[in-house]
């Protein structure tokens, strides 16, 4: 069999440089449209440092020095956008799309995740992808409940000081969580609670039970991209002792004090990881519980067993991240131009 040659480093070069000036085309396209990510970065951080909580917010970021940028929304996929953490610190990206509203609101969300991982004590790791997949599966779902209920009482209580465009641009155009907090709102207004904590832990369950099939989708698309790079045994093993554990939750931290409490009418944390499960489809039960198996054995499995797990895994988190995605309504977002130029380019 004849070996490829590897590519000519003159040639990676030339496509790196390429690659770069089509992302600094598209950059300054993206400035030209909607404004510059300096001025809007300077807006939406005045903006949340005058809400109540929300220099807090911008003090514990600075202390632990995560990192705060607009981007040109191709740096964030499809997202508003993300809270990523590592050994080297956090970073926090909005996508700039000219909504100042909405960037906004989108800051606070992702500021709340934040706080969750200084909560959580590990804002210095991001593993925890394999381990224990039906716990990670439940707290994921957990995690983006709470920030997206964050968001909207961030949006209501400035709706109440007679500013609504935050609940405005929250529900525009609202599909997904968005669209579930919507149909929640417009069905039990918030005045129809006794106080802010009930209606937090009522639609903080709704979005749990009802509001997140696309985040599933995305939980079963990254196993798949993880089991589809271990083409072999020896890969897997590598892979699940780089990936480490997960902290386990516990269910006196603050994410569930926040909306659980003795002799309430809301079932308790413990209660809705188990209704949340039992909701779900039974392929994606017998899913997590494969998952789980195989890294759980992966000391001892031989190759022949890890291809017969690792191929039934990959069918299923494809299904999976299939019907969740449908079931969400989502659609891949239409290429730009630059993004049609690149893939026409091979780069």
């Amino acid at each position: 069999m004849t070996k490829l040659a590897p590519p000519k480093k003159w040639l990676q070069d030339v496509r790196n440089r390429v690659k770069l000036l089509f992302a600094t085309a598209d950059d300054r396209y993206v400035q030209w449209k909607h404004g510059t990510h300096r001025a809007a970065r300077a807006e939406i951080m005045a903006r949340v440092a005058a809400m109540p909580g929300g220099d807090d917010l911008l003090k514990a970021a600075k202390k632990r020095g995560v990192k705060i940028f607009v981007v040109r929304p191709g740096r964030i996929d499809d997202v508003q956008g993300r809270f990523s953490r590592g050994a080297s610190g956090a970073v926090i990206r909005v996508a700039n799309r000219g909504d100042i509203a909405r960037m906004t609101t989108t800051l606070w969300h992702e500021l709340r995740h934040m706080q969750q991982h200084i909560d959580r004590g590990d804002m210095k790791s991001s593993t925890g992808k394999l381990h224990n997949a039906q716990d990670e599966h439940v707290i994921g779902m957990m995690i983006e409940a709470d920030a997206f209920t964050a968001q909207t009482l961030m949006a209501l209580r400035e709706a109440q000081n007679g500013n609504p465009e935050y609940i405005d641009a929250m529900m525009a155009k609202g599909g997904g969580a968005r669209g579930c907090i919507g149909k929640f709102i417009k069905n039990s207004p918030p005045e129809s609670f006794p106080d802010e904590q009930h209606f937090a832990r009522a639609l903080f369950t709704e979005i749990m039970q009802n509001g997140l099939p696309r985040y599933s989708a995305k939980y079963f698309e990254r196993h798949h991209d993880i089991f589809n790079a271990a083409s072999s045994v020896a890969q897997f093993r590598d892979v699940v002792a780089k990936a480490g554990a997960a902290p386990a939750f516990k269910t006196t931290e603050k994410l569930s004090g926040t909306y659980f409490a003795a002799n309430d009418s809301v079932p308790a944390v413990n209660d809705l990881a188990r209704l949340f499960l039992e909701k779900q489809p039974d392929e994606a039960r017998q899913t997590l519980a494969l998952i789980e198996d195989t890294v759980k054995k992966a000391a001892v499995l031989k190759e022949e067993e890890f291809q017969q797990a690792r191929h039934a895994i990959l069918e299923r988190t494809q299904s999976l991240t299939d019907s969740f995605n449908k079931k969400a309504g989502y659609k891949k977002p239409k290429p730009t131009f630059f993004s049609r130029l690149r893939n026409a380019l091979g780069i």
